[in-house]
């Protein structure tokens, strides 16, 4: 039998319609996205049956005496029952979604009508309610808006909603507050689901925020250090959106075990503050330039510029810029401005502005020319040596050229060779070696042969190498591997945990290749420490070998690109310092008798850092050489290795001639063959061959 009267909010006996309740989930399935869904129909269906079983003739009418109402109507369902009675329905036939939309109508529906004073029906008999502070004013309290928040933004089943707001609520009326503000009710909503067992929904529901004392130091001295890579130091705006993107990646991103060892400092992770964002971008700057280049043209390739380096966290790399330089170099010196000199002004403030560095590349040899200097390259290191002179200048761009061209293009000319390396010390021009192909164009980034398009570094982990080699033990190789087997694991989890999010916000920016990178930090400290205090080079070659296999294979195992890096790692080189000396208490000083290694609380060494490696004697470009050996490409960025290698030789400068020796070793070194050395697996130790490896000793 049919209902046929219902009970209103008010009191009032009004007749059952059930348009109104068709009328509703009509409403709640198009906010869903189901329109012309057979929901309408068959949820009243429901409802009437359920009201029909549970209020038909048959069932016992008992008198409302408290309520003052005449016998038999206390038996009339009231609009909240039948308001439960839609819900339940909508998740027993499956529109889960449409259940959502629902229920949020109802939260919406429940505060309007406390906005127009006809609240009252959440607050418990003789209590009274009090208001919640939010953004904007004051609300009344709606116990239906706590389980709104907890179905649609925790996934809890209503019932359990339902439990846990009327104990937040018992709470907060015991408490006799006359104003409550909604982080509070969450602080509340949170202690019942800890009570409850309830991680998952607490992690889901768990806001993302920083301690009030962190905002008071960081307004009270709102200017910053300028960070590793950036051009500027960051804003406070910056800082404090850059904590809340840390905490969500932490917290969200990574699973319990991934973000215990990131914590921990067995490995670490590049910029976290900018998560949504690559690392490092690259492209040829024709992409960008419709037609021949063209003065104009290059100055308008600075908004591309621009604006391609806000979608990157760290560096932009502008490639292929020959042609480029050409243009802005071709009016003789004198009869025009010089636009090469405006050119590199306007790209330095670009950088500053952005607050990313920004790198350019290009080739010096060609068919035709053989071995002497372009044009313009001399043009080009007379401006950037000018502008070093007059002072150190962040956001200056960094030059990348292969070494063995940049060698022969220097020797072409001594005044040449003398601006190529005062910029080769300040670190404006940065040497790159490639090998099969394989072209190194930025940071974590190589080319292939006949690739184009705009490649990406997603992002980069940084590996705890001394705290490997404690845990392995001096003249431990074959511990050592496994130690960093197991961690370098844990580096490549963390990576494809980020994977995900880049690839959603990559869609911003161009479409491009993506790859991932390790970072070695601590090299020197943990070849000191495996090798009983004498830091060898053929240790090292044999460490960075294994790792370069190593994050290749395991790399391709969970999907991801990924090659050794050692253009990053500043952070977590002091992080990981700090940490370890407060960890390793144990001193031993006569196991080290460099100075260097007594100060525990030293940042590492970072990246491609041989300086500490090399100074033991013999030949250290040969050295180098054979330590960087398994590396198919990548920068002589590092601190401390051109000045490792430099040579004094007559009528050379010594940073040149270092290089031109260490590009000599280099081919000689690739040229032989491949050494044997053992990875560890899971369940058996197998052994591999690679052509890239260095000779042993």
């Amino acid at each position: 039998m049919r209902i046929a009267r219902i009970r209103r909010r008010d009191g009032a006996i009004v007749p059952f319609e059930r348009r109104l309740v068709e009328g509703a989930v009509a409403r709640a399935a198009e906010r869903a996205g189901d329109e012309g869904s057979r929901a309408p129909a068959e949820v009243a269906d429901l409802v009437e049956m359920a009201l029909g079983r549970r209020y038909g003739p048959d069932r016992v009418r008992a008198p409302d005496v408290a309520g003052g109402q005449p016998n038999g109507t206390a038996s009339l369902p009231g609009v909240e029952e039948i308001e439960d009675l839609i819900e339940e329905a909508l998740i027993e036939l499956g529109h889960a979604g449409v259940a959502k939309a629902y229920i949020l109508d109802r939260a919406r529906d429940a505060r309007v009508r406390a906005a127009l004073g006809a609240a009252g029906d959440d607050a418990p008999l003789g209590r009274r309610a009090p208001r919640v502070l939010v953004n904007g004013g004051l609300e009344a309290w709606s116990r239906a808006r706590i389980v709104a928040a907890l179905v649609s933004e925790a996934d809890v089943p209503r019932a359990l909603a339902d439990e846990v707001a009327a104990r937040v609520e018992e709470r907060v009326f015991a408490s006799g507050w006359k104003r409550i503000s909604t982080s509070l009710v969450r602080e509340l909503v949170d202690n019942e689901l800890v009570e409850r067992g309830l991680a998952d929904a607490l992690r889901r529901t768990r806001p993302v925020g920083i301690p009030r004392h962190d905002l008071s130091r960081w307004i009270a001295a709102p200017e910053s250090e300028v960070e590793p890579g950036s051009a500027a130091p960051r804003s406070l705006e910056a800082r404090v959106a850059g904590e809340l993107l840390r905490r969500y990646a932490l917290e969200d991103l990574l699973p319990d075990a991934l973000e215990d060892a990131l914590a921990d400092g067995d490995f670490g992770l590049e910029d976290l503050d900018r998560v949504h964002l690559d690392l490092a971008l690259s492209a040829p700057c024709d992409l960008f330039v419709a037609g021949e280049f063209d003065a104009p043209k290059a100055f308008e390739l600075l908004q591309e510029v621009a604006g391609l380096a806000t979608r990157s966290a760290r560096c932009v790399v502008l490639e292929d810029c020959g042609e480029l330089f050409q243009v802005l170099s071709r009016a003789p010196r004198g009869s025009a401005p010089d636009r090469l000199g405006s050119w590199l002004a306007a790209l330095t403030a670009v950088s500053r502005a952005c607050g990313r560095s920004i790198d350019l590349t290009a080739r010096l040899k060609s068919r035709d020319r053989g071995p002497s200097a372009p044009p313009w390259f001399e043009r080009l290191v007379e401006d950037l040596a000018q502008a070093e002179a007059d002072g150190p200048r962040a956001g200056l761009p960094r030059v990348h050229l292969d070494a063995t061209e940049l060698v022969e293009a220097a020797a072409s000319h001594p005044a040449l060779e003398r601006g190529v390396e005062l910029l080769l010390a300040r670190g404006r021009i940065v040497p790159t070696f490639g090998s099969n192909g394989e072209r190194p164009v930025g940071p974590g980034l190589a080319r292939g042969p006949r690739e184009r398009g705009a490649i990406a570094l997603r992002a980069a982990a940084t590996l705890n190498l001394p705290r490997a080699a404690r845990r392995a033990g001096p003249w431990r190789e074959d511990a050592l591997f496994e130690e960093l087997h197991r961690v370098l694991g844990l580096a490549l989890d963390a990576l494809a945990a980020l994977r995900d999010l880049r690839r959603g916000t990559s869609a911003k920016g161009p479409r491009a290749r993506g790859l991932h990178a390790i970072v070695p930090v601590g090299l020197r400290e943990a070849v000191a420490w495996i090798g009983d205090g004498a830091a060898r080079p053929e240790a090292a070659a044999r460490l960075l070998a294994f790792l370069a296999e190593a994050a290749e294979r395991l790399g391709s195992e969970r999907g991801l690109a990924v090659a050794l890096c050692g253009s990053f790692g500043e952070r977590d080189a002091r992080r990981f310092a700090g940490l370890d000396a407060r960890r390793f208490q144990v001193v031993q000083p006569n196991l080290f008798q460099t100075a260097e290694s007594t100060r525990s609380e030293a940042a590492y060494s970072h990246g491609f850092d041989l300086a500490g490696i090399l100074d033991a004697g013999g030949s250290r470009a040969e050295d180098a050489a054979s330590v960087l050996s398994a590396l198919p490409s990548g920068l002589l960025d590092a601190p401390g290795l051109l000045r490792a290698i430099a040579r004094p030789q007559d009528g050379r400068a010594p940073l040149c001639a270092g290089l031109d020796a260490f590009e000599r070793a280099r081919a000689r070194q690739r040229a032989r063959t491949g050494v044997l050395y053992a990875l560890p697996r899971e369940h058996e130790a197998a052994s591999l061959y690679s052509d890239d490896a260095p000779p042993t000793s």
